[in-house]
């Protein structure tokens, strides 16, 4: 054989070898290594704590430290922007609600990524919504509040955590189907809401249970299609015959391109640490409802809140400069 020809096949040869296993070996089982979760809100709010008590739960399944970390700001969306832009190899996870990917999109006048950019993996639980009015309040149902407002026009007010937000598009889609005329008054936070609740400036407000519960206030009705168990004898908006709204949706997502393997881990995990007792009973004790949804289920739920957010986001002439 020429030497030429001897030294190419040599070397096409030692080539193939080198180059066969390891195209052969599987991806590196997640997690490996260290994991990074971002959560597009504040330290110490609900959102945070679940998702600390989430990243512990799954440390001690998998083994694999998680790192936490709170990038707030615009509804979620430049935390969310974050883990859009990393790397799609299931070492950055967002950990928050459905709020910067089904909200924030059509509330703000831009968000740098689209729906399909983020990769939802898992629903961890929902954070239910509900009608309040200060206990002793002479309005001991919805009817009657509606009723007292129908007899009043404009003159009843009501709070919110700011245009956009769960509440007020839960609130704002009820009095939608209403020819109730009311003043809807934002705020930046559910304490301010309470403290003018308790005072009586405030008639009612739409607010989470979890932030509420157990302050002084008395429920009117649930915004779920089932009641809650922290208000087993509070009625759902829906049994009163009105759209039972959509709760603060809450999960896992990582950048859109991760592998399917990866997602596939990330959602086993996230399962089991969901069914845990420790996450049950934190979320218990937050009167949060476990609800866990696997990757597509969830992403079809996601993709229908955004549709339907975008519609009343529209109707209602919302739009912020997200500062």
């Amino acid at each position: 054989m020429n030497p030429c020809f001897r030294s190419a096949a040599t070397a096409l040869a030692l080539t193939l070898a080198v180059a066969g296993p390891v195209a052969a070996q599987p991806q590196e089982p997640w997690p490996s290594r260290q994991v990074t979760a971002i959560v597009p809100f504040p330290v110490g709010q609900g959102i945070d704590i679940m998702a600390r008590v989430l990243t512990t739960e799954i440390n001690r399944i998998t083994g694999q430290p998680f790192a936490v970390m709170n990038r707030e700001g615009a509804i979620g969306s430049i935390g969310t922007s974050a883990v859009a832009r990393s790397k799609p190899d299931g070492y950055t996870l967002l950990i928050g609600p459905n709020t910067p990917i089904t909200i924030a999109p059509h509330v703000l006048k831009s968000v740098p990524y689209t729906f399909d950019a983020i990769t939802p993996v898992c629903q961890t639980f929902e954070n239910v919504m509900a009608i309040f009015v200060k206990q002793g309040s002479p309005w001991r149902s919805l009817k009657e509040l509606f009723d007292a407002a129908q007899a009043q026009p404009g003159k009843l007010t009501w709070g919110h955590t700011g245009l956009g937000s769960v509440p007020h598009l839960s609130m704002a889609g009820l009095l939608q189907t209403t020819t109730l005329k009311v003043q809807d008054v934002p705020f930046k936070g559910e304490v301010q809401i309470l403290q003018l609740m308790i005072s009586g400036e405030l008639n009612f407000s739409a607010s989470s249970i979890s932030g509420m519960y157990g302050r002084g206030l008395d429920p009117l009705a649930v915004f779920a299609d089932k009641r809650h168990p922290a208000y087993p004898d509070t009625p759902t908006v829906a049994e009163l015959g009105y759209p039972a709204g959509v709760p603060g949706l809450n999960g896992i997502f990582v950048p859109q391109g991760t592998p399917e393997p990866v997602i596939a881990a990330i959602e086993k995990a996230c399962r089991a640490a969901v069914e845990s007792e420790s996450f049950t009973s934190s979320a218990a004790r937050f009167r949060q409802t476990p609800a866990f949804l696997g990757s597509a289920d969830f992403t079809r739920r996601l993709r229908n809140d955004y549709e339907a957010k975008g519609k009343l986001v529209r109707e209602l002439g919302i739009k912020q400069d997200g500062n």
